[in-house]
């Protein structure tokens, strides 16, 4: 009798979600994990000392893990137990890759058949114009993803084993912690109060680090085309030629994120070269490698090697519209991505140069894409402007000792998902805590269901009725 009402009571959870959108089963998913998260972390075998957990700070923490932010209100290696972060690595992990497309990965494993439903919700996760693949994509980010996070964990291990001084175990936990953390471009770390800036200027660390963040950043759509057409591919051609055959978007993802980081590490590099607080006593070598690391951590994944509260006024603007553009779409990091950003400013481009449409690689642009990189461009930025005017309101005291800009920076650190912090997040007030975990969500899933959205509308018209055009005066 019990084993039929649970039967019955798991249809109709299943019959629920059938009834919803891909877009919403997707932002459901997320929630139930923020739900499961928030419970678990609150219990006492979650905290270091054995203690309840107030839900806002439970609350915050397991936001920012499944939106892989960083963001924290508490001192992840002093304050979790072991249990605890344990939990934190499932949620960072189910909200780097996604829920549905571990599920899915699942039942392929068992050799369940996958429906036309799910692979739409795939589809939605990895924020893909079509389902075509959606299979072999899932396959491939998972093995992808599971190899990549054992071989920098190993890497990791070692390091930590002889660096701290630590048993072997420990070294194990903490090289998986951390290349899990990385890859899913989370911020999380379990060193201590000042995240990697022990090893600001080591080459082994900055090379690990900045390998995995980027990896996680390009999206597994990328990742599906490089392997296909240039590793696999068995024609006798030059490897300028492979590249050549990539997809338009996989062109514009590996161009614009070589041209953000390396723009970021120069604008780093000369606004902080005299800043003696952050790189100012650097060598050229610390310099530079400093320079490039918060480049590339600083669009999505939260780690830092510098004193990211010291930054010039100036730095900290140029790294808000960093975090902003975030990673790339279909992987595991956050922001409005490279591809809406890249959109943007080739049609702004082409427009400057007296050309009709938007053109790139010899291809161009439909228009439809142009509409949807600006609704995802006009939603962060009412996200960015409201967030920082409500944080202006109820952390009215903490202007006393911050700027503004830093509530602008520490918005835009969670819209992005990116998770560096000047020093705000720990004083935020309970209702602070609240807005930033929203802002953290939409940020994390904002894109998507955007996107997805968008492309359902445009894809089921039928029929539309033309209106005639009419000009109007801009500029």
């Amino acid at each position: 009798m019990e084993n039929k009402k649970m039967g019955n009571y798991i249809e109709r959870i299943k019959m629920y979600f059938m009834k919803q959108t891909p877009s919403q089963t997707v932002i459901i998913s997320f929630l139930m994990f923020v739900g499961l998260g928030t419970v678990l972390l609150m219990l006492p075998i979650s905290n270091a000392k054995g203690e309840w957990t107030g839900i806002y700070d439970a609350l915050f923490t397991a936001v920012s893990a499944v939106c892989v932010t960083g963001l924290v209100v508490v001192n992840t290696f002093e304050y979790w137990s072991l249990f605890g972060k344990i939990v934190l690595l499932i949620l960072i992990q189910v909200g780097g890759l996604g829920f549905m497309t571990i599920l899915t990965f699942i039942y392929i494993s068992i050799g369940r058949k996958i429906t036309l439903k799910e692979r739409l919700i795939i589809q939605s996760t990895f924020n893909k114009s079509t389902i075509d693949g959606m299979i072999r994509l899932t396959l491939r980010a998972i093995r992808g993803t599971l190899l990549i996070e054992l071989v920098a964990g190993i890497m990791l291990s070692i390091f930590f084993y002889y660096d701290r001084d630590i048993n072997v175990m420990t070294s194990i936990w903490y090289g998986t912690f951390h290349a899990v953390s990385a890859f899913c471009n989370a911020g999380f770390d379990i060193l201590g109060d000042n995240s990697l800036m022990r090893y600001d200027t080591n080459l082994f660390t900055n090379i690990v680090f900045s390998t995995l963040i980027v990896l996680g950043g390009l999206g597994f759509v990328v990742w599906d085309d490089f392997i296909v057409k240039v590793l696999k591919s068995k024609k006798k051609i030059t490897m300028k030629k492979k590249y050549s055959s990539l997809t338009l978007h996989s062109k514009i993802v590996i161009s614009t994120t070589f041209y953000l980081i390396l723009s970021g590490m120069l604008f780093t590099f000369a606004l902080e070269f005299n800043n003696s607080e952050t790189i100012g006593n650097y060598s050229l070598y610390g310099k530079a490698i400093t320079s490039f690391f918060q480049s590339i951590t600083l669009r999505t994944a939260g780690f830092n090697t510098i004193n990211l509260s010291a930054l010039n006024d100036g730095t900290k603007f140029i790294y808000i519209i960093y975090m902003l553009i975030g990673g790339s779409p279909g992987g595991t990091a956050g922001g409005l991505k490279t591809v809406t950003f890249a959109v943007i400013v080739i049609s702004v481009l082409s427009s400057n140069l007296g050309k009709e449409k938007a053109e790139c690689f010899k291809r161009e642009i439909p228009l439809s894409v142009l509409q949807k990189s600006l609704s995802i461009l006009g939603m962060y930025t009412f996200t960015l402007v409201a967030g920082t005017v409500l944080l202006s309101v109820t952390e009215v005291e903490m202007l006393n000792s911050f700027n503004f800009i830093d509530l602008l920076f520490e918005t835009a650190s969670a819209l992005g998902t990116v998770g560096v912090t000047v020093g705000i997040t720990s004083e935020l007030t309970n209702i602070g805590k609240i807005i930033v975990s929203i802002i953290m969500f939409l940020g994390r899933l904002g894109p998507i269901t955007i996107g997805v959205a968008l492309t359902i509308k445009q894809s089921t018209k039928v029929n539309k009725l033309d209106f005639p055009e009419e000009e109007v005066l801009v500029g």
